[in-house]
């Protein structure tokens, strides 16, 4: 049960390190072009990415050692859904270096983009059903707590993974060389307006019912809110005090200019 209880927490952290650099990465994909592949939100992005590959094979190996044993424990769905969501996000990497190398500049939305989005949705949502369902089973006090305090940026990664699933349907940032994946306004109005909020009192409310704690669902929404200030505000500041478009590099100055015209 250790080991499980391990899998989990090395998968909290890599959603925590996923949903942040891949956020951190679209600040920078705005702000200006990466010029090579390394660069430390991709850093960031894909040891996240590694992490929740190493957490979903732990889980693999012990099922496949215990197979009648876990199968029948509560927890057992959570580690299909990591080894699923890693799956996800390990194909969409190549995907989208293929993507861009065939067609050039992408935007948000593009399936590249939105697979790994999805990837890094189930990996989170794996960890939070995954360290909830396994409580029950944990004799050790200290491990007890240990996994209820994992909840909290547990259910934080999936907070962020879930407000950003629902960015790429709403902001009109979709706009590359060759296809354009922006939403309908009055469609993204609505999803903005009901879906969103919806979900956060959701996330919210679960949270604190699952923790047990009205205080862990209020510490949920502050990590939630530093992760934005790490991986948005930070990055963007140092372009304060200049035009926007002026900040950028020249290869992403026509896709922010196309982006922007599609806003008016």
């Amino acid at each position: 049960m250790n080991v499980l209880l391990t899998a989990l927490l090395v998968a909290t952290t890599g959603g925590i390190l996923q949903i942040g650099g891949a956020s951190w990465d679209i600040t920078s994909h705005i702000l200006r072009q990466p010029e090579t592949f390394f660069t430390p939100s991709h850093a960031m992005l894909y040891t996240g990415t590694g992490l929740t590959a190493i957490a979903a094979a732990i889980g693999l190996v012990v099922f496949l050692k215990n197979k009648q044993e876990i199968r029948s424990r509560s927890f057992y769905t959570a580690f299909k859904l990591l080894i699923i969501g890693a799956a996800i996000q390990l194909v969409s990497g190549p995907g989208d270096f293929m993507w861009h190398s065939v067609f050039g500049v992408d935007g948000l939305m593009s399936p590249p983009h939105l697979s790994l989005a999805t990837g890094i949705l189930i990996g989170t949502i794996a960890a939070v059903v995954g360290l909830a369902r396994i409580l029950p089973h944990i004799e050790s006090k200290r491990n007890q707590r240990l996994a209820k305090t994992a909840l909290v940026p547990a259910f934080a990664a999936l907070w962020f993974s879930s407000i950003w699933y629902i960015f790429f349907f709403v902001l009109p940032l979709s706009n590359g060389q060759n296809f354009t994946f922006n939403p309908d306004p009055a469609a993204a109005i609505v999803i903005a307006t009901t879906v969103l909020p919806f979900m956060s009192a959701m996330i919210f409310l679960v949270s604190a019912r699952t923790i047990g704690k009205l205080g862990a669902a209020t510490a949920v929404a502050g990590v939630v809110i530093s992760m934005n200030v790490l991986a948005n505000i930070v990055p963007a500041s140092n372009s304060w005090g200049h035009s926007f478009p002026g900040n950028c590099s020249p290869s992403f100055q026509p896709l922010l200019e196309q982006t922007l015209r599609s806003i008016k």
